[in-house]
């Protein structure tokens, strides 16, 4: 392999697929980056045998060749070269770097022991524009659950119909669902159950916008967008049937304001128990009380009006969960959605935006 490269794509390529790189790995290969030299770039691949990502970036190509070379070793060494062009040449699994006057020569690992990254064949495909899919992402992947004894809900539950996408995470305490309309889906439901550390790559490759193109297999997804694709093992398992943990229907409603709501449950999740994260709520004509009280360290109370006539209502949630729903809604006001204080209250934007929360709430003492 002979080539020429500008130091600025190389480094926006390490970046692009580094995070993929195996944090412990168990084979020296896994914490390599594979460099392939071919046609009018070269690609740049990694991989932690669950998820991978391949990119390309343009290239002078003198000679076709591969090699595999350490990811944080090549890393530093391109960020420490001057802007402009980096000339890389290979040799006997050796490989020779230099900018100018500047010289490396590191060891690599032949290309053929890297594993192949997965090619994701089937017809079951859909595109979607990246800033919709970043925001599905977000709003769910907060309740996807870190127990791993659960592997089922590791992960955001995707459904793909003919004229919806509906994405869905719950850890067993809370549930996160959202749906968007489609132009144009697969006749017959598809469902896949993505992990979350596939979900996070995939969230920070859509921070501009692009179109994604996105393939369902058996047991790999795939989602390709401008020259980047990320693949990732699916997780195999039935999901559980979560419309029926979202209540029907609801005997008391209460109408906030997001912001003044946030604000509340912060603060008083600054004195709540650190065990259990337990703040309570009061509401009761037009007024709703969010307080905290934990022995030995304080109480902490604040007064929000609200749009509410009924009885008395008194119920407890973690704080965390309420603060996870809350920051990623956008509308100015939220609804509060109860039937019994031990029964799952439902949170939701005041808007068409297709999106809620159900929480579990907590026994108050």
């Amino acid at each position: 392999m002979k080539i020429g490269c500008f130091q600025g794509d190389l480094i926006r390529g390490i970046q692009i697929v580094g995070s993929a790189v195996a944090g412990r790995a168990t084979l020296p290969i896994l914490a390599n980056i594979l460099l392939e030299a071919k046609g009018e770039g070269i690609e740049l691949s990694a991989t932690d045998l669950e998820v991978g990502i391949k990119c390309s970036v343009p290239a002078q190509i003198e000679k076709e060749g591969a090699i595999t070379i350490l990811a944080k070793r090549f890393s530093d060494i391109v960020r420490e070269l001057p802007e402009g062009l980096v000339e890389m040449e290979t040799e006997n699994d050796q490989m020779r770097i230099s900018s100018g006057e500047i010289f490396f020569k590191v060891l690599g690992l032949p290309a053929e022991e890297f594993p192949t990254l997965a090619k994701v064949e089937s017809k079951n495909r859909f595109s979607l524009d990246s800033w919709l899919l970043r925001g599905m992402i977000q709003k769910t992947i907060f309740a996807n659950s870190r127990d791993e004894t659960r592997y089922i809900l590791n992960g955001s539950y995707l459904e793909i119909e003919k004229d919806k996408i509906i994405m869905t995470a719950t850890d067993g305490h809370r549930l996160a669902t959202i749906s968007h309309r489609i132009e144009k889906g697969p006749e017959k439901m598809i469902g896949a159950i993505i992990p979350t550390k596939a979900l996070n790559e995939l969230n920070r490759l859509l921070e501009e916008p692009k179109k994604v193109e996105a393939t369902i297999g058996e047991n790999q997804i795939s989602f390709s967008l401008d020259g980047i694709i990320l693949s990732s093992k699916l997780i195999e398992g039935q999901f559980p049937e979560y419309r029926q943990l979202i209540p029907e229907k609801s005997a008391k409603r209460l109408s906030l304001n997001r912001e003044k709501l946030l604000g509340g449950v912060r603060r008083a999740a600054l004195l709540a128990d650190a065990r259990t994260g337990a703040i309570e709520l009061l509401a009761y004509s037009n007024k709703l009380i969010v307080r905290s009280q934990t022995p030995q360290v304080g109480e902490a109370r604040e007064e929000i009006e609200i749009d509410y006539k009924g009885e008395e209502i008194r119920t407890a949630y973690n704080a965390r969960y309420l603060l996870d729903v809350l920051r990623n809604i956008s509308s100015e006001e939220v609804s509060l959605e109860l039937n019994e204080p031990l029964s799952p209250g439902v949170i939701k934007p005041i808007s068409a935006e297709d999106y809620l929360c159900v929480i579990m709430p907590m026994r108050i003492t």
